[in-house]
């Protein structure tokens, strides 16, 4: 068993158990946005910015999500060197 399942604070609120209290409203710090590991001028660079900026648009980007872009970012310059071919 994972445990009982959590009520829902409007629930709680409908019922009339609701204790403020108890809410957990610490966000985690954000360690802010990674740098490009790219040379300028770059297929690579240029997605880097563009994915770049559209995750910190939508503010779901951290530092953790490095990794990730510029994996992306190598698979795509890869991806047009090849087409240009």
């Amino acid at each position: 068993m994972l445990g009982k399942s959590r009520i829902p604070d409007s629930v709680k609120v409908a019922n009339g158990t609701f204790r403020p209290g108890r809410v957990n409203d610490k966000q985690p710090k954000s360690a802010g946005v990674p740098k490009c590991p790219f040379k300028r001028g770059t297929v690579a660079a240029s997605k880097w910015r563009e994915v770049v900026a559209g995750l910190k648009r939508l503010g779901i980007i951290d530092q953790i999500d490095s990794t990730h872009i510029q994996g992306l970012c190598q698979a795509f310059q890869l991806a047009h060197c090849q087409e240009a071919r």
